[in-house]
């Protein structure tokens, strides 16, 4: 038996809704899959400075931001608690610099504790980052 194909369907048309969902299933999972940040860990801005030596090497980091959180590796840590989790990182590498990311509106007092509360924990090296100047 000799069936004619359908009106709809001619031979060597392509099949394109298959293909479409499929990519869209696609684009779905690598959306959902993708690294998802801590909402505001990253809402961080440093001061300007004038300095020309970039921070290089493995070094801890600790953020700090407007609000007073603080972030340790990029895991929240609360300023009671970062003097014995920094100690314990300086007891593993003495030689490591500890960076400490503090945003631009943080006032002086809060950056003074923070900085009282990584020297009491043993850490002999702290630098602050900062972004360059603008060029005049």
């Amino acid at each position: 038996m000799n069936l004619p194909y359908p009106a709809s369907r001619a031979r060597g048309e392509l099949e394109l809704l298959p293909l479409i969902n499929i990519v869209f299933l696609l684009l779905i999972f690598f959306m959902l899959a993708g690294i998802v940040s801590v909402p505001g860990a990253d809402r961080i801005d440093p001061p300007t400075s004038n300095a020309e030596d970039p921070v290089s090497g493995r070094n801890r980091q600790l953020s700090l931001a407007a609000d007073g959180s603080l972030m340790l590796d990029g895991q929240p840590v609360a300023l009671e608690m970062v003097g014995a989790a920094v100690a314990a990182a300086v007891q593993r590498a003495p030689d490591e610099a500890v960076v400490l990311r503090a945003d631009a509106r943080v006032e002086a007092a809060q950056l003074v504790r923070v900085m009282t509360e990584l020297r009491a924990a043993g850490v002999a090296r702290v630098r602050l980052l900062t972004r360059s100047a603008p060029a005049p």
